[in-house]
């Protein structure tokens, strides 16, 4: 997601997601009329990040203004299977979302962004691959999670 961002008022598909981030303190929302050409105006909202919501955000150092909110950091219950392969490691394993953010598990968010929802019921399992440095195991990339569809996944 990248902001500051605009949402047509009239469609609820575009602007559900802002507007239960903005409830939930991460978004500020301005009401604008937006002219178009030769067919007058229609009204948007415009969101950007609030000071809460700064705190919250991951900048993807891939594309400048774009990132996610964070909502929960991944605690490993299970690694089912590893290969090694000279230093570098394919790991299948289970996970829980730990450290919540409250702002995440209510029933609006949950709504306005079903990949929070699925998230939150866990046990959930992915794989990794990790790379073996002097003394531990650096985390490279996950090997099957979708790419971000929301603007609050993590």
């Amino acid at each position: 997601m990248k902001f500051p961002a605009q949402a047509d008022t009239n469609n609820e598909d575009q602007t559900k997601g802002f507007d239960a981030l903005t409830d939930a303190g991460l978004l500020t929302r301005t009401p604008e009329e937006k002219k178009r050409f030769l067919i007058g105006s229609k009204q948007v909202n415009d969101y950007d990040l609030s000071d809460k919501g700064r705190a919250a955000w991951s900048v993807d150092p891939q594309q400048p203004g774009f990132g996610n909110f964070c909502y929960g950091h991944r605690n490993v219950t299970t690694v089912d299977d590893f290969i090694n392969n000279a230093g570098t490691a394919a790991v299948n394993y289970h996970y829980r979302l730990g450290a919540v953010a409250p702002w995440a598990d209510n029933t609006e968010m949950k709504t306005a962004f079903p990949t929070v929802q699925a998230s939150l019921a866990s046990p959930l399992s992915d794989k990794a691959i990790l790379t073996l440095t002097d003394d531990s195991w650096i985390f490279l990339k996950s090997a099957q999670t979708p790419a971000p569809q929301t603007a609050a996944q993590r």
